[in-house]
């Protein structure tokens, strides 16, 4: 068993337990670059020694073989796997990890589908380590409605030299691997280098951000108004009278209110059952935050744009 403390984010503080037994490197770099890849590989395997985790190596070359190697650890997860996945490979923002040495690509939407068969029969326990240019991307377009393709997962948001991967990344699987905390092992060794995204946080932080768009001050008269016209649109109704528009607007009202419920649906589906932790109101308090911040945002741009010297032509 390895505790996951997600950290605080604006007052809100993740802590939770996560269940691993194995590191599985997953290797598919070209044969120039294999020294870095193979001292790492090595310094794992001993550290592992002694400790309650296990350490496999899968070398894969093209994109079926890293597919079909996903697949097989999902159906490994029935018999009690539980990996942390580490993907050592090229990467591009664009078309997502490339294999070696065929120079195939695995997108990052079909890598997150393979992941999420993985994440759902781990129970939301699995952790995903990038040490892969642009591995950050992943995250970046989740769907909330589908599961999770991850508990947790640790890459760069940018290009990354290899010479950092090796200097810091047997340290922190040794931290981990003594102190079985993988968030504290990151904090010690791998930030600023690499960001830690954990799910609860990307829900949390995802209904803060929409709710401080579309339920407080205009945003939320905007939103109210369009889900309004929707409605009556919907049930053929171009020229509503009175009562009809009242009474669309209390429905629309109470539909599109904040609450408990909003929250366990995006547990449910996103979390893969895992009680997210937070109510409705520690959201909002989040939300709140957001709202002020991206307000304080406005005022410094509209000040900006109005102390902008005027040129004449």
């Amino acid at each position: 068993m390895t505790t996951t403390n997600g950290g605080r984010s604006h007052g809100l503080e993740i802590i939770d337990p996560i269940q691993v037994n194995t590191v599985i490197w997953l290797r598919s770099v070209p044969e120039n670059e294999l020294g870095p890849s193979e001292r790492m590989v090595h310094d794992l395997a001993i550290a592992t020694i002694g400790n309650p985790f296990a350490f496999e190596e899968i070398v894969v070359s093209d994109r079926a073989e890293m597919l079909g190697t996903l697949t097989t650890i999902a159906e490994r997860c029935a018999t009690g796997l539980r990996p942390i996945l580490h993907f050592d490979c090229h990467g591009s923002e664009a078309e997502g990890l490339r294999l070696a040495p065929s120079a195939e690509n695995v997108g990052w939407e079909d890598l997150a589908d393979a992941l999420r068969a993985i994440n759902v029969a781990t129970g939301n326990n699995l952790c995903c380590i990038f040490g892969v240019c642009f591995g950050l991307h992943l995250s970046l377009t989740l769907d909330l409605k589908k599961p999770s393709p991850y508990f947790l997962t640790i890459a760069p948001e940018r290009k990354i030299e290899v010479g950092v991967l090796e200097r810091y990344l047997p340290d922190f699987y040794a931290a981990l691997f003594k102190t079985q905390h993988i968030t504290n092992a990151f904090e010690t060794h791998l930030r600023p280098h690499l960001t830690l995204y954990n799910c609860k946080a990307l829900v949390v932080q995802s209904l803060a951000q929409f709710w401080a768009t579309f339920a407080m001050g205009k945003g939320l008269k905007r939103w109210r108004e369009r889900n309004v016209s929707l409605a009556l649109a919907a049930h053929g109704i171009s020229q509503p009278t009175a009562a009809q528009l009242g009474y669309t607007r209390q429905v629309v009202k109470r539909t599109l209110r904040p609450t408990q419920a909003i929250i366990a649906e995006y547990a449910k589906s996103f979390l893969i059952g895992r009680d997210l932790g937070f109510g409705v109101e520690e959201v909002m308090r989040l939300a709140t935050g957001y709202k002020g911040h991206l307000e304080r945002q406005q005022r410094r741009q509209e000040r900006a744009r109005k102390s902008r010297p005027v040129r004449e032509r």
